[in-house]
């Protein structure tokens, strides 16, 4: 079987518009892929350089998803079992050792994006059955690549498979997790040490903030189930320097007003930028950390001296970056929704942490009026959307989904946790303002004359007060409030 022969039928199952020339071409290939070499053959054109040729990029990604099925239906538990059981799709273990090092080195020097992540995905689904025990050279070669640092493809393929790895470990018990703890021992330091290089070039650069970005996710994967030996061991030298540049992670870039994106085409692009999925696994990441280690004494017996380090060095610097992404937003600064809505997110587990709220006591009226109220009114562009389509406004509006990344939803999350955990210092002041601004839209229309500001307002405070209605049943003092709001808006 020649490369160009397969090469050839690979253009013919989605290059031609006779639907009978793409089924044929579909029969051969699957006829191809039974032949002995098949694995190695689907490599070659995979991995041939494109050489700018349109047609020819597309029959590499076909050549790699081919491979990615072949490799999904016929890789056994491992070679040697395939070989005792007589059903390998290669002829020897010697060629499937081969092959499978010749996938890791065709990543490392792709270049293009979706010719890439189908190698990526050979890679995890090889090291699935292979890994750690068949293929203990897989994370040095891995490691040994991000460290050559001679090509930011070279270590963009080699911390994409790095992801793919971890993954697979990411959500197993502690008796299973061996593996991913000789990864965490082998990369983690080289990664720290990459991130502080890659961080200060981030908005300059985009394929810097897509490595960093790379990076957040490895530790994600390797964290956010459970802690790795070396952070339990000594979270000092190894959990609070690497939240030194998650924060810097945050920090990062430029800040962009809003007055200049002249589209909402503008802030989408803006929204899925490299810089920003940068800030999004940054935030997620310190969300995660204050929800499961802010509160020591519910910390198993095993994390609490992590815990205490986490709460004492790392939770009010990252405290301090949640309210300033906040309060550049309160000025027109332009930040993520998702960004948004994990800042709310991580201020909220905050509320409940006493160290951690004396600091945000000074910032409650920027939290309650200048963070977490404007985020309950609707925007420009929901205004628009219920002139212009008012059903999809309404299906967005009640989609149970979308509030799990919705700023709107996390604001109102913390306005009805503030108020029932620190009700002292924060619910009177509330209830004035929000009676403040109905008798404002009450005054507008008893003369006649509302304007568009007025009626967003009303319909934000009007939210504040659906997220409290709870704890407007657990004081009789409330009636009055309410009471007297029914007599103004009839």
């Amino acid at each position: 079987m020649m490369a160009n022969e397969i090469a050839e039928v690979l253009l013919a199952s989605f290059s031609s518009y006779d639907g009978g020339v793409r089924k044929a071409a579909e029969l051969r290939l699957q006829e191809l892929c039974q032949m002995p070499g098949a694995a190695t053959v689907l490599l070659q054109v995979a991995a041939y350089p494109t050489n700018g040729n349109g047609s020819l990029r597309e029959v590499r990604q076909a050549a790699a998803i081919a491979l990615k099925n072949l490799v999904k239906r016929r890789w056994k538990k491992s070679i040697v079992q395939a070989e005792e059981e007589n059903q390998s799709m290669f002829t020897s273990r010697a060629e499937g050792m081969t092959t499978r090092a010749q996938v890791v080195e065709a990543l490392l020097y792709e270049h293009e994006p979706a010719v890439r992540d189908q190698l990526a995905e050979v890679v995890n689904e090889i090291a699935a059955i292979e890994f750690p025990h068949h293929w203990p050279e897989l994370v040095p070669r891995l490691v040994q690549a991000v460290a050559g640092r001679d090509s930011p493809h070279i270590a963009h393929g080699a911390l994409l498979a790095l992801r793919k790895l971890v993954k697979r470990f990411e959500f197993k018990n502690v008796d299973n997790r061996l593996p991913l703890e000789g990864i965490v021992i082998q990369s983690f330091g080289l990664l720290q040490q990459m991130l502080h290089e890659l961080v200060p070039a981030c908005e300059a650069h985009t394929d810097a903030a897509i490595l960093a970005k790379l990076i957040l996710k490895i530790f994600w994967s390797c964290t956010q189930f459970a802690l790795p030996a070396s952070f339990i061991e000594n979270p000092i030298k190894n959990g609070v320097s690497w939240f030194i540049l998650i924060k810097k992670c945050l920090e990062c870039g430029n800040r962009i007003p809003l007055t200049s994106l002249s589209s909402y085409d503008d802030i989408h692009m803006l929204e899925s930028s490299p810089l920003w999925k940068l800030k999004k696994w940054a935030a997620q990441i310190c969300a995660r950390f204050l929800a499961r280690y802010g509160r020591v004494k519910y910390v198993e017996e095993t994390c609490r001296p992590f815990s205490q380090t986490f709460c004492q060095q790392c939770g009010p610097p990252l405290l301090e970056s949640m309210l300033g992404l906040l309060a550049a937003n309160s000025t027109n600064v332009f930040i993520s929704s998702r960004v948004k809505q994990l800042a709310f997110t991580y201020i909220d587990s905050a509320v409940e942490i006493g160290s951690l709220y004396t600091l945000l006591c000074p910032h409650l009226d920027f939290i309650l009026f200048d963070a977490a109220l404007p985020a309950l009114c609707a925007t420009r562009r929901e205004l628009e959307e219920f002139v212009i389509d008012p059903r999809e406004y309404v299906r967005r509006s009640h989609d149970p989904m979308a509030d799990f990344l919705d700023p709107r939803a996390a604001a109102s999350n913390l306005l009805s946790d503030l108020v029932s955990t620190r009700r002292h210092d924060t619910f009177q002041r509330l209830l004035d303002r929000l009676a403040l601004v109905l008798q404002s839209y009450e005054k507008q229309h008893a003369n006649g004359n509302i304007d568009l500001q007025a009626m967003v307002q009303k319909d934000g405070a009007l939210c504040a007060l659906g997220a409290l209605g709870e704890q407007f049943l657990q004081n009789e003092h409330d009636d009055h409030f309410i009471s007297k709001s029914k007599k103004k808006k009839n």
